[in-house]
């Protein structure tokens, strides 16, 4: 088991049990399923904003992920990372554009 994947589960364990767990090391990104939607809010809410590993972190809930079965998450995830990129990078277009 990957640092990062014993760092994600050892933080998000405190908010509730965790069914499935994917990372995308290369974005940086995660997906944490929970048993129940309030455990996942709770985590969210708790992490939103939050330093790790000297990083910001930015959650968000993933209803659309909930009933998809444990070996898709890792796709998920994926998918998930190249549209957050897109948006980052449309934002900072966006920005420059204003200037």
């Amino acid at each position: 088991m990957s640092e990062l994947r014993e760092d994600v589960e050892d933080q998000c364990r405190q908010y509730g049990m965790m069914t499935g767990i994917a990372i995308d090391e290369q974005q940086l990104l995660v997906l944490v399923r929970y048993s129940t939607e309030e455990e996942a809010v709770t985590c969210m809410k708790a992490l939103d904003g939050r330093l790790f590993d000297g990083r910001k972190l930015a959650a968000e809930l993933a209803k659309e992920e909930k009933e998809k079965p444990e070996e898709d998450l890792l796709d998920s995830c994926k998918s998930k990372a190249r549209k957050v990129a897109d948006r980052v990078k449309s934002k900072h277009r966006n920005g420059k554009k204003k200037k």
